[in-house]
Order: structure tokens, then C-alpha cells, then sequence
């Protein structure tokens, strides 16, 4: 399964797509998430981490795409249990604090690595996801 589109089947929620391509897209999408989170609870199983004992990119991967289901449709219930959990230890790790450290000044953008990001360019698709890491999203 690949992790870039989550299985996903490649769809994005339909929140980032045009008003009027929303509502079309959004009974589909409903229909196939519970299956998709059903299958990457299997995967992530009892481990803490999706690529084991330790946080690795795989995870900043999987947080992204977990966050943004969690904002499209908060009461599904696949979004409970072991995903649940892989989400709040992600956030109290502190993983996701490299967004912004003291001593930025106001709207300076940083990717997941903590490197800021050199130019308005890499500003995200949509205002659902964080900025691109400048290390490695060039």
C-alpha cells in the first residue's frame, strides 16, 4: 500500500477541490475511507510507530494524511483506537513543533524537518497541509 496516497486510492479529501466539485466528490470519498483507515489500523497494528520502534518520516507521512481525514470527517469511527493513539503520541512527541521555534519572526514557514522554507513558492496547495520541507521538497 503505498504511504504517499495512503491507500488512499489516490484521492485527496474533497475540501481542497472546488465548491461545486465537493459535494460530487464527497459521497465517494465518505463511502471508501472507513475501508482505506481500516487498513492502515491493520497495518500500523500495536507498534507505536508505522515503520516500527521509532518515529521516522514514514510517520510525518502518515500524521499528514491521518490529520487531514481527522479534519474532514471527525466522527469516523476508523479514526479511533490505534490510529487515535498514533496521532496524539505524534503530537506530544514534538514532532510537529518544527513549524515554528523561538525566535522566528511572525509567518515564518518551516517544512517537517524544521529547515524554513526558502520562498513563498512553496507555499502548500491547500490550506490544509504544512508547508513543504525545503530539505526535501526542493
Amino acid at each position: 500500500m503505498p504511504l504517499g496516497s495512503a491507500g488512499l486510492g489516490g484521492s485527496r479529501p474533497p475540501n481542497c477541490a472546488p465548491p461545486a466539485v465537493q459535494e460530487k466528490l464527497k459521497p465517494a470519498f465518505l463511502e471508501q475511507l472507513p475501508k482505506k483507515l481500516q487498513e492502515l489500523s491493520r497495518f500500523l497494528g500495536s507498534r507505536p510507530w508505522f515503520a516500527g520502534q521509532k518515529l521516522t518520516f514514514v510517520d510525518f507521512l502518515a500524521y499528514d494524511v491521518l490529520d487531514q481525514q481527522r479534519m474532514f470527517a471527525p466522527e469516523c469511527p476508523e479514526l479511533k483506537g490505534n490510529l487515535a493513539q498514533f496521532l496524539q503520541r505524534f503530537e506530544v512527541s514534538g514532532a510537529g513543533t518544527a513549524r515554528g521555534q523561538p525566535g522566528d519572526s511572525p509567518g515564518t514557514a518551516r517544512g517537517h524537518c524544521g529547515v524554513p522554507a526558502p520562498s513563498p513558492s512553496l507555499t502548500p496547495r491547500c490550506p490544509h497541509r504544512p508547508p513543504r520541507c525545503a530539505c526535501h521538497h526542493p
